[in-house]
């Protein structure tokens, strides 16, 4: 049941039926060109219930409701995109806090750290058949065997051709 106001507040007239209207009653309503009606009827802003034919009290009710939406930045494209770019702008700053605490580190920095231990791992590695010959009086061939061994294993480590044994 729908009520309706006509010229004064104590003359309420009591309605069972939907007041069907036109595109262009609906836009003179609304204040919308006709195909303004008809392009936020095809959006499903205002009620299309047939053929160029309109709920006029619930396309009222939808066109309110839109505007309302997009007056807080709710319904435009450029909402959306505000909202996104606002999102992006919060997470970029959440990580570089994290970052900041010790959360997470950067590649770079992990790749130069690594790279350091591996430079550090293979001198003290190529250091042994020197320091083994010194302690054990080793031959000349020994130590240069040791040292080949030692060499190769770096060599496919730095290949990444080792696998699990």
């Amino acid at each position: 049941m729908v009520l309706t106001f006509h010229q004064g507040v104590n003359n309420v007239k009591k309605k069972s039926e939907t007041e069907l209207v036109t595109a262009a009653q609906l836009g003179t309503l609304l204040g919308l060109s006709v195909q303004s009606v008809i392009h936020y009827g095809n959006e499903n802003v205002v009620v299309r219930v047939g053929r160029g034919q309109y709920d006029r009290d619930a396309s009222v009710l939808s066109y309110c409701k839109h505007l309302r939406a997009s007056a807080s930045g709710r319904a435009t494209p450029v909402a959306g995109d505000r909202a996104r770019h606002e999102k992006a702008k919060a997470d970029t700053a959440e990580f570089k806090l994290a970052v900041s605490k010790g959360k997470y580190v950067l590649a770079d920095e992990v790749g130069d750290e690594w790279a350091d231990i591996c430079r550090t791992v293979r001198n003290i590695m190529l250091a042994v058949p020197a320091r083994v010959a010194t302690r054990h009086r080793l031959s000349r061939d020994v130590v240069a065997t040791i040292k080949a061994e030692i060499s190769e294993g770096l060599t496919r480590l730095a290949d990444d051709e080792v696998s699990a044994q």
